[in-house]
């Protein structure tokens, strides 16, 4: 009888055993913590192809953590917003989305469908550029983490003063005034070459029409946006000066019919003095027909110039029911905004990074330019224009048809501004009353 019990007690016990082997491998499998990611893409100063830093971020992590799968899928920047909509409204967004953080992510914290992240994801946060957060915030509350910004910088093609034998006209503080600019670029200009070029035909890069529109003094909006005052005196002498450099034949003709593609690639044939892009664009690559030397952005005499954050690059969780694949998220996006992380997603872009401790320069003499970039933004005063306001969208609509309007004389520069106010105004009005 004992004998029977015992035989029974052994086989009862290898039958556990086996069922424990069994579970332990469908554990390990089910253990298994799967992070969905589409994000718009980040490069690599080594591979200049969007998504391949993110690709590689998420292989870093997996490899630290094993029990982690980061699924990244790319989703380019004109698609995120439907993409991203359709999912929810399948009730399937993906865990973690990074974008433009200000125009995109923060539409769905307002919406309350954004994870809050809590300060412990920044770590310390005064190594953080405090102008830069905000663009994650809601309520007081984080929501994105903005690592990199991409201020256009404003270039002059130092090749044309070569070719036209003055140098010596390039100001050696890398600093112009509007008069000072225009004198020295019609010593140059002529034969198929302006001195910039504007564009009035889309939102595409607007900050750089405000940034022109602020030039003389004039303020976009107030502190919190429920205000806005570029129709002043100053904003509008600047719309004047604007239309004059047109009308005069300064500017490329044009600029109601054109858009920043059209700019851009008068400005890659050698035909501009200046003209407004992004650092990657204007210093990550080799083109014979210009040099790139950049300035503070244009300003009348007596005005300190300051330059629009753009390019908010940020990251975000949409809430889970899992808790489990949430705390995973946030250690993920805690580690892609480290301070090396950050660093090396400049780099990779030739942004500027969000963190104090992530500052960097390029060591080849390539960048010699892009350094002094640095060098001349980093101290600039980074004027928020409201991206992050739930209106923005709506209204960034009516600046470029009313700057149309001015440059083909439909509507002075005062009326145009004041056409813009009233729109802004209105909006931020509607939303106060909901």
């Amino acid at each position: 009888m004992r004998k029977r019990i015992m035989y029974c007690v052994i086989c009862f016990m290898s039958v556990v055993l086996i069922m424990s082997g069994c579970s332990s491998s469908g554990s390990a499998d089910s253990d298994k913590i799967t992070i969905t990611y589409w994000g718009a893409g980040h490069v690599t100063q080594e591979n200049q192809v969007m998504g391949e830093w993110d690709k590689k971020m998420a292989k870093k992590f997996e490899e630290k953590h094993p029990n982690v799968d980061i699924k990244f899928q790319r989703v380019g920047g004109a698609d995120f917003t439907k993409k991203v909509n359709t999912a929810i409204a399948a009730d399937n967004p993906p865990n973690i989305i990074g974008t433009n953080a200000p125009l995109r992510i923060m539409q769905y914290a307002r919406n309350g469908l954004l994870e809050p992240l809590g300060e412990k994801v920044l770590g310390d946060r005064s190594d953080w550029k405090e102008d830069i957060l905000k663009n994650g915030m809601y309520n007081d509350e984080l929501y994105a983490v903005t690592t990199v910004v991409g201020p256009q910088v404003l270039v002059v093609n130092k090749k044309i003063f070569k070719d036209a034998g003055k140098l010596n006209l390039l100001p050696d503080d890398h600093n112009w005034t509007w008069k000072e600019f225009e004198k020295a670029s019609k010593q140059v200009i002529g034969d198929g070459i302006y001195a910039t070029a504007f564009w009035a035909k889309n939102e595409q890069v607007n900050q750089n029409n405000l940034n022109y529109l602020m030039s003389f003094g004039a303020e976009w909006a107030n502190d919190d946006f429920s205000e806005y005052l570029i129709n002043s005196k100053e904003g509008a002498k600047a719309l004047s000066n604007m239309v004059r450099l047109v009308d005069e034949g300064i500017v490329a003709p044009g600029p109601a019919n054109s858009d920043y593609e059209s700019g851009f690639k008068l400005w890659k044939q050698g035909k501009l003095v200046a003209f407004w892009a992004a650092p990657g664009e204007m210093f990550n690559v080799d083109n014979p027909n210009f040099e790139p030397y950049p300035i503070v952005p244009l300003h009348a005499e007596g005005v300190k110039p300051g330059v629009p954050v753009t390019g908010e690059q940020g990251i975000a969780i949409f809430k889970n029911d899992d808790p489990e694949v949430t705390k995973w998220a946030k250690k993920y996006v805690k580690f892609v905004t480290s301070t090396e992380a950050i660093k090396e997603t400049a780099k990779g872009w030739l942004y500027l990074p969000a963190r104090k401790s992530s500052e960097y320069s390029m060591d080849k003499e390539k960048f010699k330019a892009f350094n002094k970039y640095l060098e001349l933004y980093g101290s600039l005063e980074k004027e928020q224009t409201g991206k992050f306001v739930p209106w923005f969208p709506e209204l960034r609509m009516s600046i470029f048809p009313n700057l149309q309007a001015a440059y083909l004389h439909e509507k002075t520069p005062q009326e145009a501004l004041d056409t813009i106010v009233e729109k802004g105004n209105k909006l931020a009005a509607e939303q106060k009353e909901k």
